[in-house]
């Protein structure tokens, strides 16, 4: 059995949880596939084109992994909001990964390494307690 999700703003998260933690105690497990509309997010000094899957920071292209854009994509959708450490890890590489939430770590600086001007003294990505929060600034999506 499959069940599609349509999500286009951050409501879908939480009812994309839910409904896995209810299927998964369901004898037959749904696949859910999520499917989301991509935006172009600007922020001063950095482009997230959802679309092309890219982000340019000062015009110029920072060529992320998947993951790493993955990751930056999630937190940029809802600048200012905290994310845990296994909410961010369950999201960009799925419920079932096998994974720790040390990868989750890696990536946020190996991202920093490619993003912040500083990697020292991020502007975008911040480490909160328990996770991480893009900072907010004024977002301008694009359709």
């Amino acid at each position: 059995m499959k069940v599609i999700i349509i999500r286009t703003d951050g409501e879908g998260r939480s009812f994309c949880r839910k409904l896995s933690d209810l299927a998964a105690g369901e004898a037959c497990k749904p696949d859910i596939i999520i499917l989301s509309r991509r935006e172009t997010f600007c922020f001063p000094g950095l482009v997230i084109s959802g679309k092309e899957g890219r982000v340019y920071r000062g015009g110029r292209d920072l060529n992320l992994t998947k993951r790493e854009f993955e990751l930056l994509y999630f937190l940029a959708s809802q600048p200012g909001e905290t994310f845990e450490r296994r909410e961010i890890l369950e999201a960009v590489w799925g419920p079932d990964t096998e994974n720790t939430i040390k990868v989750v770590a890696n990536t946020v600086s190996d991202l920093r390494g490619k993003l912040e001007p500083e990697r020292k003294k991020p502007v975008y990505i911040r480490t909160v307690p328990g996770g991480y929060s893009f900072q907010s600034f004024q977002m301008n999506p694009l359709k």
